[in-house]
């Protein structure tokens, strides 16, 4: 899934594979699992494969404890889901950007604008819009 051999991957850890952003909150989830908050978790998140590229997938991991609690070993299964998210984007696209200019289009500004006019009223600050019609 990756592009790594399995020699390269026994010398290398999890954290070092996932995409930086994605990291802190795997961490976290780890912790609480280990720590025992929770017994399983699941999540998106994104790994490198070792051409550069992303790789999206759904991560599930699962701890079993030995009879006095401790961790005796972790559960974790990963589906790779890029396709998912490459189609997801793409709708994305079709929704919030003009097909022909790839310009955002309405629906697009008329979510920017309710985004910030709650941020406005959260603050307590004003917020300006300026529109120029081009066509007329």
């Amino acid at each position: 899934m990756l592009g790594y051999s399995e020699d390269e991957l026994t010398r290398m850890t999890w954290s070092a594979l996932t995409h930086p952003d994605d990291l802190n909150l795997d961490l976290a989830q780890f912790k609480r699992l280990l720590e025992g908050t929770i017994e399983s978790y699941d999540l998106d998140k994104r790994f490198i494969h070792k051409d550069g590229s992303i790789v999206y997938t759904h991560l599930t991991a699962t701890c079993q404890r030995k009879i006095d609690g401790t961790v005796d070993y972790v559960i974790s299964s990963l589906d790779d889901i890029t396709r998912r998210k490459q189609w997801e984007e793409r709708v994305h696209r079709f929704a919030f950007y003009d097909s022909l200019t790839e310009l955002p289009n309405r629906r697009l500004l008329e979510d920017r604008l309710n985004l910030t006019m709650a941020a406005s009223r959260r603050s307590a600050r004003y917020c300006a819009l300026m529109f120029l019609d081009l066509d007329q």
